[in-house]
């Protein structure tokens, strides 16, 4: 075998620099195609253009739209062809920003089709739209159209925003709208043949007013219902109801055909938003009576409400973007909370009768809202489907929940029939009491003051009898005349609650008052009075007989509930009109709960146990001061003492 060795051949150093400048010249054409391969992969697909035929009675344009977002709202037409525009079906954040966003779109008319159409776009509530149409005889090419509902003048009056076109058969026209406003930041529409555009939206106004006429009586119905019945509950929805009324309107551009623009629109859609988030609120918190069990929650909204409030007149404002979500996600954090709380008691079976329709009724709403603000927020892709999902769930959702607040109103109603029944025989028996026990008291009453003139007669005519006798004598007449007097307030005090007494005014010196309930006690219980009258001579017109009758009650109770040694006090003064008279005791006082139960008829607090009484005197007492329009005070601490201040205003003739 034979074996050939090989050497290299030598390179010159002149071919060696050739050799590596050729090496990097080929990694150098390679880093380019690279690059250019990167930036086609990375090119936003073109999107087709939309195509127009003889056939076409409608043609959304939405799918057929390309984006970019001008993030300091600066851009002129020229710079925004320079950009790079995408799809508008992948997801992007499409409202309440500061933010333009520029819109392309491409159409092509067939050669059979009309060449007169009408372009209608919106959201109507849109505040700047720009809309730039391909013209070669315009200075830069494009024809400038404004449009918005602070341009309303501008353009025609309808729903949408309205643009008529004239297109060339077999040529495709670029479109470009520019959008700024503070709202949501979408755009959809259609192109319409010219003399179709009037029929279909003749037909659609139709349609969405009988929705909104539905609304609006649905608002009206609540409302009636909710003030005949007391009911809370139904007024926050009909708030609602109203609420979807303005934001409906104002989203399908019934409200452009008032002719709203400026900041008129702007507030239009703030009461539509706003309104929706405190009536929803609010008609939780009733419905389901937060402020019982959920008093945090409770706190919440009426802090939400009283926000939502202060915001609503900023959206006729450029900051409306910059707060209006966190209202709208906090409406939905106490709708999904209720959602929740439904849904756990259904599981659970704990539910009240109505949870059930409730749950149901919301679901739809909570869930197309949920997909608004995900699109709005660019989670998600805003398109048709979810913008009627919203529309046709508010239906669904008012459907079912006023039959379920119609069961309510039944409900409601039973129950309010059921509760005047029973307050009706409870007044009868009440009435069949007082009058028995007015016929009663009347019969005692006469015996009574035969027992104590008997017994006043037997001590003056017999006065050699016992002394042990003649205590005994002393004790029935005593009674008798306890017994009567009781018997006198009973009477008195039956007579206030029937409306049945008359004030007989004059003018009379306080000292005669007071002397005259001094009367009705013993001799050793006056002894403990302290009045202090200023002036002395003071005369003020009221009824004697009743306000007699109502110090007396007051001096005894004070003297009653009073330690023997301790004095009682009555002060009385007139100071810019007002009589006042103050009785100051150094008793065993009463509790808060005592007070409040104190102008009840027979009712007598704790500290009065194990002392005699019928529970009228704090009755009297306050029907008399009110019956003179006069106002009592009472202020007491257990085991300090008691001061009550009357306070009577001058008689208006």
């Amino acid at each position: 075998m034979i074996m050939i060795r090989t050497a290299p051949l030598p390179l010159t150093p002149y071919q060696i620099d050739a050799v590596q400048r050729n090496i990097g010249r080929l990694f150098l054409l390679a880093l380019l195609a690279l690059l250019n391969l990167t930036n086609e992969l990375a090119a936003a697909p073109v999107t087709p253009p939309l195509t127009l035929t003889a056939h076409t009675t409608r043609a959304e344009f939405q799918d057929a739209l390309d984006y970019f977002v001008d993030d300091a709202a600066a851009m002129t037409l020229a710079q925004a062809q320079q950009q790079r525009f995408s799809p508008v079906r992948g997801a992007f954040k499409s409202g309440y920003s500061s933010a333009a966003i520029w819109f392309r779109l491409r159409v092509r008319l067939a050669a059979d089709a009309p060449v007169d159409w009408m372009l209608t776009f919106g959201p109507p509530y849109l505040n700047h739209v720009t809309l730039y149409v391909e013209n070669p005889r315009a200075a830069d090419g494009f024809e400038r159209r404004e449009y918005g509902d602070h341009a309303l003048q501008e353009h025609l009056p309808s729903r949408l925003f309205a643009s008529p076109l004239t297109l060339s058969p077999e040529r495709t026209l670029t479109l470009y709208f520019r959008i700024h406003s503070s709202s949501t930041l979408y755009l959809d529409g259609a192109f319409v043949p010219l003399e179709a555009f009037g029929g279909q939206e003749s037909g659609a106004t139709l349609w969405i007013g009988l929705y909104l006429g539905a609304l609006l009586t649905l608002f009206f119905i609540n409302v009636l219902a909710g003030m005949w019945l007391r009911d809370r509950a139904l007024i926050y929805y009909a708030v609602y109801v109203l609420s979807l009324f303005f934001l409906h309107s104002g989203s399908k551009g019934m409200s452009n055909l008032l002719l709203l623009s400026d900041w008129r629109m702007d507030l239009w859609m703030g009461v539509g938003v706003y309104g929706g988030v405190i009536g929803s609120s609010l008609m939780f918190d009733q419905l389901f009576d937060y402020a019982r069990h959920r008093p945090l929650l409770h706190r919440a909204i009426l802090l939400l409400t009283a926000l939502s409030l202060i915001a609503l007149p900023f959206s006729v404002t450029p900051y409306y973007s910059q707060h209006v979500g966190l209202f709208i996600i906090g409406g939905q954090a106490v709708a999904l909370y209720t959602l929740g709380m439904l849904a756990r008691r259904v599981l659970r079976r704990r539910a009240q009768p109505h949870d059930a329709l409730y749950l149901w009724a919301f679901v739809p709403p909570a869930i197309s809202m949920i997909l608004n603000l995900l699109a709005v927020f660019g989670v998600m892709h805003l398109d048709n489907s979810v913008r009627d999902f919203y529309l046709v769930s508010s239906l669904f959702h008012l459907l079912l929940l006023n039959f379920a607040l119609a069961q309510r109103i039944k409900d409601i109603d039973a129950n309010r029939k059921k509760a005047e029944r029973h307050a009706e025989e409870m007044e009868r028996r009440a009435t069949e009491q007082r009058n028995f026990l007015a016929v009663l008291s009347h019969e005692i009453k006469s015996p009574l003051g035969k027992i104590s003139t008997s017994a006043q007669m037997i001590a003056l005519t017999h006065p050699d009898i016992p002394e042990a006798a003649l205590t005994r004598v002393g004790r029935i007449r005593n009674s008798a005349v306890g017994l009567s007097d009781m018997v006198e307030r009973i009477l008195t005090s039956e007579a206030l609650a029937q409306g049945m007494l008359t004030l007989r005014r004059e003018p009379v010196a306080l000292t005669h008052v007071v002397d005259n309930a001094l009367t009705a006690l013993a001799e050793e219980e006056r002894s403990r009075i302290a009045i202090h009258i200023e002036p002395p001579d003071l005369r003020f017109e009221v009824d004697p007989d009743l306000l007699t009758l109502a110090l007396s009650n007051a001096l005894s109770n004070g003297l009653k509930y009073s330690p023997a040694d301790q004095p009682v006090t009555v002060r009385a003064s007139v100071a810019h009109a007002m009589l006042t008279i103050e009785i100051t005791d150094q008793g065993v006082g009463m509790s808060p709960q005592d007070v409040a139960r104190l102008s009840a008829m027979y009712a007598r607090g704790q500290s009065a146990s194990g002392t005699s009484g019928a529970g009228l005197g704090g009755y009297i007492l306050y029907s008399a001061v009110h019956a003179h329009d006069g106002r009592v005070q009472i202020d007491s601490q257990p085991g300090v003492g008691t001061r009550l201040r009357i306070t009577l205003p001058p008689h208006a003739e």
